[in-house]
């Protein structure tokens, strides 16, 4: 599953802030975009809220750029969806 993402850095604290539409959302880092930890928040994150490993989410698109592609196992857009 391909989830799309829009990472806004430096937040106060990390949240979704809204879903753009069916599997485009925005999230908020309380991370500086510097050296990956952005990129390791954003994987936390998302990890964390569906329950699954952080092995398990990889950034497959966009390292560098806040608009993302995140690969995750076979999870239903739903259950994406539900815990974000």
């Amino acid at each position: 599953m391909k989830l799309l993402v829009r990472a806004v850095p430096g937040a106060q604290r990390t949240e979704v802030m809204e879903w753009m539409d069916e599997n485009h959302v925005k999230i908020r880092l309380n991370a500086a975009p510097e050296k990956g930890k952005a990129n390791a928040e954003l994987i936390g994150f998302v990890a964390e809220q569906l329950g699954i490993p952080k092995s398990h989410v990889t950034v497959l698109k966009g390292t560098t750029s806040r608009n993302k592609t995140l690969g995750l196992p076979n999870i239903d857009m739903t259950e994406i969806r539900n815990a974000l």
